[in-house]
């Protein structure tokens, strides 16, 4: 199985960093920073043990910060845990 087209490189060539990769694409500063795993709306609501509506009040009201991902919105593992921290210091 061969690697995805956009992280194929030229034979001896080093390998694509991120940044790179992002730039390619078109990303530019829109790319996100190195903070883990994506995770769905649905996979924190279920961590935290609230409702899918919860986790999007506090994304509304600027306590848990979310990345759109086309259509969807994605936290990575970084701002939740930013999240608890900050929620267990209350």
């Amino acid at each position: 199985m061969g690697k995805p087209d956009a992280q194929r490189s030229t034979p001896g060539a080093p390998p694509m960093s991120t940044a790179a990769l992002a730039r390619s694409l078109g990303l530019g500063r829109r790319a996100l920073p190195p903070g883990g795993r994506l995770r769905s709306l649905a996979d924190v609501a279920d961590y935290l043990g609230v409702s899918i509506r919860t986790v999007r009040r506090l994304i509304a009201r600027g306590e848990l910060r979310a990345h759109r991902v086309g259509r969807s919105l994605r936290i990575q593992d970084v701002e939740l845990a930013a999240y608890v921290a900050t929620s267990m210091e209350q």
